[in-house]
């Protein structure tokens, strides 16, 4: 328990804290480091390394209400706060699964990433998974329908038929 008392103040001591704590089997004092790391993140405003530490204290249901105001905060303020949150795609795809908003993030981090990266097929197909996987909260599909317009104005096709009932089928439930 002497791991507890260390003083930590930058990220560094953090990681080799918990790297001695991996190395000694210390799983409780990991988790509880992590939490303690998510709040004071939290506290600051750190989103994203908020929901990573959250994340690694197995706290799906303070993921979750992170990953919620991070979703309000973007509706808000735009893809600014969105990209900060390059630390959700290291967290386990078990983990994503678990905590639906954080699964839903990082699905729409990657499709804006694929159309920042022209790949407008890939970009068109996990926007619609969105949609169909239900992942998507019902208040971000404006957004969502938002988003497809320039893929549906493209000079190329990138939506297949049964991907454009799905938008028109999303837009008709609004």
């Amino acid at each position: 328990q002497l791991v507890m008392h260390v003083p930590l103040k930058t990220e560094r001591q953090v990681q080799q804290v918990l790297q001695a704590c991996d190395e000694y089997e210390l799983a409780d004092c990991r988790r509880d480091i992590c939490k303690i790391w998510a709040r004071k993140n939290y506290g600051h405003n750190r989103l994203g390394p908020a929901i990573a530490y959250f994340a690694h204290a197995d706290q799906p249901r303070r993921i979750n209400a992170v990953a919620e105001q991070l979703l309000d905060e973007y509706l808000r303020r735009g893809m600014c706060e969105l990209a900060s949150i390059e630390l959700i795609d290291s967290i386990n795809k078990e983990v994503q699964q678990q905590c639906g908003r954080l699964s839903f993030l990082s699905h729409y981090r990657s499709f804006h990433e694929q159309y920042k990266c022209k790949e407008f097929a890939r970009a068109a197909k996990t926007l619609t998974s969105l949609f169909s996987s239900d992942v998507a909260p019902r208040s971000f599909w404006p957004m969502l329908l938002v988003d497809a317009l320039p893929l549906l104005e493209g000079e190329d096709v990138v939506f297949d038929a049964e991907d454009t009932y799905e938008l028109m089928r999303c837009l008709e439930e609004l």
